[in-house]
C-alpha cells in the first residue's frame, strides 16, 4: 500500500511538474479547480494559495535544473508533493481529503493509460 501511495504521488508531481512545462495549470488555475472540486471555503482557498503557489516555484525550479538525473529529479518531486500534501492536510475536511486522493487515483489511471 505505501509503495502504491508513492507512486501515486510520484506520477502525480511528474504530471504536475512538466504539464506546466507545457502549459498545464498554474497555481491560481489549481486553486481553482481544487475549489470547484473539493468545495473550498474561502478561507481553505486563502491558506492554499500560497502552498500552491510554492509548490509551483519550487517545481519550476527543479525543471530549470538540468544537473539533475531522472532519478534524482523524480526523487526531489516527489519530496516537494509530499512537503505540500503535509501543508494542505489540516486545511482541508475528512471529505475533501478522500475527494483530493481519489483525484490524484484518477489521475495517476489516466497517467497509465496513455503509455
Amino acid at each position: 500500500m505505501k509503495l502504491r501511495h508513492i507512486l501515486a504521488t510520484t506520477c502525480l508531481a511528474a504530471a504536475l511538474a512538466f504539464g506546466q512545462a507545457g502549459g498545464g495549470p498554474n497555481p491560481e488555475q489549481r486553486l481553482q479547480k481544487l475549489a470547484t472540486e473539493l468545495n473550498l471555503s474561502d478561507d481553505q482557498k486563502t491558506q492554499l494559495k500560497p502552498i500552491l503557489e510554492e509548490e509551483g516555484s519550487q517545481m519550476k525550479a527543479l525543471r530549470d535544473d538540468s544537473s539533475l538525473s531522472r532519478k534524482d529529479r523524480m526523487q526531489k518531486m516527489q519530496t516537494i508533493m509530499a512537503d505540500s500534501r503535509s501543508k494542505m492536510d489540516p486545511i482541508l475536511n475528512d471529505d475533501q481529503k478522500k475527494k483530493l486522493a481519489d483525484m490524484k487515483s484518477e489521475m495517476r489511471q489516466g497517467h497509465h493509460g496513455h503509455r
